[in-house]
């Protein structure tokens, strides 16, 4: 539980106004699949340089994935990636822009809380589904299957929300 607890923080969890959004062009797949803390984030710089920096960007939020996944892996060995990608996607807390939550093509399933990623209830596979390019008029299904993770043993109802009132 401490390495847990110890990477438990509160994060900004406003997009950078840089941040990239999804669909991707030619699959139109669901993309990003999470968000993480990339913005000012604290790193070491060689000595010469001061020995510490602040950076933004991917490649400063990458690391966080990484690092929850890691502490993921090591607390649950068992767990498979397609369940560890589930545990952080099905536990994030909404992402805001500019006062309102961010639409899901800009920040996925939301920011990661590996504190909660570490007792999630149930998986899912996929995490996340894509229509591609649906005419007016037609309909596509995609299943997904939930597993229990410990915990959401019972009865569950799901059910899909549109986000927001815009178009798509």
């Amino acid at each position: 539980r401490s390495a847990i607890t110890a990477a438990a923080s509160t994060v900004d969890a406003r997009l950078a106004d840089f941040s990239s959004a999804g669909p991707t062009p030619i699959s139109l797949q669901l993309k990003p699949d999470v968000t993480a803390p990339g913005v000012q984030i604290l790193s070491s710089v060689p000595v010469r340089r001061g020995t510490w920096a602040a950076f933004s960007g991917t490649s400063m939020a990458a690391p966080h994935v990484a690092g929850a996944a890691a502490l993921l892996t090591q607390r649950h060995p068992t767990w498979t990636v397609k369940q560890v990608k589930s545990a952080l996607a099905l536990t994030a807390s909404p992402a805001f822009d500019g006062g309102a939550e961010a639409t899901t093509a800009r920040q996925g399933a939301g920011f990661i809380d590996v504190a909660k990623a570490d007792q999630p209830r149930l998986f899912a596979d996929p995490v996340s589904v894509s229509f591609g390019f649906l005419r007016p008029g037609r309909s596509a299904s995609r299943r997904v299957a939930l597993t229990d993770a410990g915990g959401g043993a019972g009865d569950w109802a799901v059910s899909v929300q549109r986000q927001g009132n815009g178009a798509g």
